[in-house]
């Protein structure tokens, strides 16, 4: 899995200078920057993890540790912790999104592009964001009119610009001028193609955080790839039942 990363990760590492770097902190940031890889692979839903696809894509991640080709500082380190040591040279290679773009070019005084999360099987990317829900003891008929307006076209392209995420419409992100032509913005797109949404499940939050506790066990040396996953697989069947 992962070789031309592996190897490019390899070239790039110094004694000042990690080649690659991704989010392994204790939250949902994690659980993000980590499903790609189970994806690419071949990994199939949070309800599988303990298959030999997700435990492979652990144990390449595990060995860019082990290789000194990415930091401890992963397990601690936000997303905002990964752009801040990339914009300081610490970092040549990450995993982040475009929320990120602004403060790069404004902090960088470099080139830099952006491609897929390298692949095993396929490339493949998760999705991010937000979601929008109504309660059922609210004023359901207004919220949902807002609503309308929010995902509207025209709302649901400033809203995505003012915050620097993708639309969920796929008419704006295909139609808008600004994601077709803005320069970094516009990479984003084909990525955006192949991206999957996380869960879904109810127990999200409770999903989520087994699946951190792997990724942390994992790159402690813990327990296994192959443990941690079992143990997460089998926490993730009790809240489904």
């Amino acid at each position: 899995m992962g070789g031309e990363l592996e190897e490019a990760a390899n070239k790039l590492t110094t004694d000042t200078v990690k080649g690659f770097g991704l989010s392994a902190v204790k939250s949902e940031e994690s659980t993000f920057q980590f499903y790609p890889f189970i994806y690419s692979a071949g990994g199939a839903s949070y309800k599988e993890l303990e298959t030999p696809e997700a435990i492979k894509s652990f144990e390449f991640i595990d060995g860019l540790l082990e290789e000194g080709y990415m930091s401890q500082d992963v397990l601690t380190a936000t997303q905002d912790d990964l752009t801040r040591m990339f914009v300081e040279g610490d970092l040549a290679m990450m995993v982040n999104g475009p929320w990120m773009i602004d403060r790069i070019s404004e902090s960088a005084d470099f080139e830099y592009g952006i491609t897929y999360i390298p692949k095993d099987q396929e490339f493949a990317s998760v999705t991010g964001g937000d979601n929008v829900s109504i309660t059922k003891d609210g004023n359901v008929d207004a919220a949902w009119e807002f609503m309308k307006w929010l995902l509207a076209p025209e709302q649901n392209e400033k809203f995505a610009m003012d915050t620097g995420y993708y639309p969920t419409r796929t008419d704006v992100l295909h139609e808008a001028e600004y994601w077709k032509n803005e320069e970094l913005v516009k990479e984003f797109i084909p990525i955006m193609e192949v991206a999957e949404a996380r869960g879904p499940s109810a127990n999200w939050p409770k999903v989520s955080e087994a699946i951190q506790l792997a990724i942390q066990e994992t790159l402690t040396d813990t327990k296994t790839a192959e443990q941690a996953l079992t143990d997460a697989a089998a926490k993730i069947k009790e809240l489904e039942e």
